[in-house]
Order: C-alpha cells, then sequence, then structure tokens
C-alpha cells in the first residue's frame, strides 16, 4: 500500500535525523494501529486487510536495512506515476468453495 510505505519512510526519516536510530518494523506497525484508531480522515485503511498493511511496513523497514548494509540506494517515495505498479494479495483471506 503506498499510503503507508510513504508513511513508514516520513517516521523512518524524522527519527533518524532526531535520533539516530531506526525504528522497527513492529513498533511502526503499534503506531499505524493507534493511528487508524484516532483519525478519522484515515479510517478507510480499516477497509482493507492488515496483512496488506502489515507488508508495505515491512518492506519499508527492509529498504532502509538495505540502505544502511550498503545494498542498495536511499529509499524513494512512491507515487502513482512513476512507481512500478504491484500489490501484495493476502491469500489467506480467500476461501475456496
Amino acid at each position: 500500500m503506498r499510503f503507508i510505505y510513504n508513511w513508514v519512510l516520513d517516521h523512518e526519516q524524522l527519527n533518524y535525523e532526531c535520533n539516530n536510530s531506526f525504528v522497527s518494523d513492529h513498533e511502526l506497525r503499534k503506531r499505524l494501529t493507534e493511528l487508524k484508531k484516532t483519525h478519522s480522515k484515515l479510517m478507510w485503511l480499516n477497509d482493507y486487510s492488515n496483512n496488506i498493511a502489515k507488508q508495505a511496513v515491512k518492506d519499508a523497514c527492509n529498504a532502509y536495512l538495505n540502505f544502511f548494509d550498503g545494498i542498495t540506494g536511499f529509499p524513494n517515495y512512491k507515487s502513482r506515476r512513476k512507481s512500478k505498479p504491484s500489490f501484495y494479495v493476502d491469500t489467506d483471506k480467500i476461501r475456496y468453495r
């Protein structure tokens, strides 16, 4: 999910500027859950599976870890126009008849 991926990048960047540390994906998922509960403008996030949001957080955290390990460049924000169209499929909740 592009919104969550970009949200994580913002949080990681701000935290690194203030504390020179990295926030774990577990902590960011907690913050995201609190954010979904408290902000009425973000209630649309509840329409999607939690596994999709969890995967977006993990992807963004992995991008930061790969950057700090020297494997890749600095992570970029995802945009509608420039990002490769892709999505995570939550197959755990699909029911076959």
